[in-house]
């Protein structure tokens, strides 16, 4: 994202936006932009929360604990998970979208995300990182929302209604199976045991020591781990 002083050149009342408590970047942002040229790289160590990644044109390689070196080219989408790392290195000019979630969050108010769990046993996993095209219609709100926020619309409200249309759409324009693959690596039965154990592994060496932390037997947390 570019510089607050060159972010608010077409919105009135300018520094009443950047003087708003809701106005909101780094961090605390929910979507973000970023262009990225040719040959340069991104790195996101420790990501808080799960996110989306949306590549809107260009091309990219990125390496996450799912892949290493994944090509994705412009107008794919893939899943970051929380605790994750997320390197990338830029092959052409990329321009990319990222949405932070929580798991909590659902694809539309009768429709969870963690109701695709009944569709992952139906197709086949995909090996590292699932990668799905970005349908045309959603392209246009990304191509948008990054028009909105590259102007300097920062607004917490505003990037909190644009991810719910992002997960409606989602929800109207891909198969639920599809969905599931995209989402298998947050799915399970026990969210709280992984969320808990996406937290705290960045903070340990080995993996006894993250078994000591979590306060459970070496036998509990193997047959745990497996299951979920």
């Amino acid at each position: 994202m570019k510089n607050r002083k060159h972010l608010l050149n077409e919105l009135e009342y300018a520094n009443e936006h950047l003087a708003c408590t809701y106005y909101t970047t780094g961090e605390q942002a929910i979507i973000e932009t970023a262009e990225i040229k040719a040959g340069k790289y991104i790195m996101k160590e420790d990501v808080e929360h799960n996110a989306l990644v949306f590549v809107l044109s260009g091309e990219i390689d990125i390496s996450t604990a799912g892949a290493v070196c994944k090509r994705v080219q412009g107008r794919q989408f893939f899943l970051v998970c929380a605790g994750d790392s997320f390197h990338g290195k830029a092959i052409s000019d990329t321009i990319i979208l990222g949405c932070t979630f929580d798991r909590d969050m659902s694809l539309c108010n009768r429709f969870s995300i963690e109701q695709l769990q009944d569709f992952k046993s139906t197709v086949k996993q995909d090996k590292g990182i699932t990668l799905l095209p970005v349908h045309d219609l959603l392209f246009k709100e990304l191509e948008l929302t990054r028009k909105i926020l590259c102007s300097g619309m920062l607004c917490i409200h505003f990037q909190s209604l644009k991810k719910e249309l992002f997960f409606l759409e989602l929800r109207g324009l891909y198969r639920k199976e599809d969905l599931a693959r995209l989402f298998a690596p947050i799915l399970g039965r026990d969210i709280d045991f992984k969320d808990l154990v996406l937290k705290t592994y960045p903070q340990v060496e080995t993996s006894q020591k993250l078994i000591d932390k979590l306060n459970m037997s070496s036998t509990a947390f193997k047959k745990k781990f497996k299951e979920t």
